[in-house]
């Protein structure tokens, strides 16, 4: 036996829970068109194609863009998407 004092919870103390929170970027690349990068940024974020023009036209112009924020489960899903025909990202805990 040891001598552990186990302590009861309490339901006074505050009961939290940690999402992660992160984002995605998006990279320019010299690969794909702009059609196919607006297709897979809809299909992978659910938005519309002006928004999803918009996204690819920072990506082309800076060199990069952040696409997505969220909890990091959902950034993982938004990279896998777009990365499924080779675009490139990176995700990003904040």
């Amino acid at each position: 036996m040891t001598n552990e004092v186990k302590r009861p919870a309490s339901s006074t103390e505050p009961q939290t829970e940690v999402a992660l929170g992160g984002r995605v970027l998006l990279f320019n690349d010299d690969v794909h068109t702009f059609d196919e990068v607006i297709g897979q940024l809809m299909l992978a974020l659910g938005c519309a194609e002006n928004e999803a023009f918009c996204f690819a036209y920072d990506a082309h112009t800076n060199g990069s863009a952040s696409v997505f924020h969220g909890k990091i489960e959902e950034c993982l899903r938004v990279s896998s998407t777009l990365e499924a025909i080779g675009l490139v990202t990176q995700v990003s805990c904040e």
